[in-house]
C-alpha cells in the first residue's frame, strides 16, 4: 500500500482525469466540483499507490455502472448537481454490499444527513497527514473484505 515514495511528487499529467475510457486495475474515484481540490486529493491518493480517476458527480454515476473503484473520495456540497443521484446509486450499492468505502470531505465540518453512510468524514482543507491514513486504512479493509 504505502510503497510509493513520499518524496516523489507526480506531475499534473500523472493525475488521471476521467477521459471517457473505462478505468482498470486498482483505482479510486475522486469526485468534486473543484478541479484544484481534485488535483490535490488525486495526488494524495496516488501517493498511497492507488490510481486516481478524477470526475464530477455526473460522470461518476456512469463509471459506477460498469467499474469497481476500491475507494471513493467525495468533496463538495451534497445538494450540488448530480451528487444526490450519485448518493442514491451508492446507497443502492451499499444495500447490496457492493459499495466501495467512501470518504466525504466537508468544508464546514458538518455531518450532513443524506441517508448514505460514509466510511469516513474529513474536514477541508485536507493534508497528506490527515487523508493518507484514512485512504490506507479504508483501501486495505476493502481489499481484505473482497478476499
Amino acid at each position: 500500500m504505502g510503497s510509493a515514495n513520499p518524496n516523489r511528487r507526480p506531475s499534473v499529467n500523472a493525475v488521471g482525469r476521467h477521459s471517457g475510457q473505462r478505468p482498470t486495475g486498482r483505482f479510486a474515484l475522486v469526485i468534486g466540483a473543484s478541479r484544484v481540490n481534485n488535483v490535490v486529493v488525486s495526488r494524495i491518493v496516488q501517493d498511497c499507490g492507488i490510481k486516481p480517476v478524477a470526475s464530477n458527480a455526473t460522470e461518476a454515476i456512469g463509471l459506477l455502472e460498469d467499474t469497481s473503484p476500491i475507494l471513493i473520495v467525495l468533496e463538495g456540497k451534497l445538494d450540488a448537481d448530480g451528487v444526490s443521484c450519485l448518493l442514491e446509486k451508492l446507497t443502492s450499492k451499499q444495500e447490496t454490499g457492493n459499495a466501495p468505502p467512501t470518504i466525504y470531505l466537508t468544508s464546514d465540518g458538518a455531518r450532513e444527513v443524506t441517508g448514505y453512510r460514509f466510511s469516513a468524514i474529513a474536514k477541508m482543507p485536507v493534508t497528506v497527514e490527515t487523508l493518507r491514513p484514512l485512504i490506507d486504512r479504508l483501501a486495505s479493509e476493502h481489499h481484505r473484505d473482497r478476499n
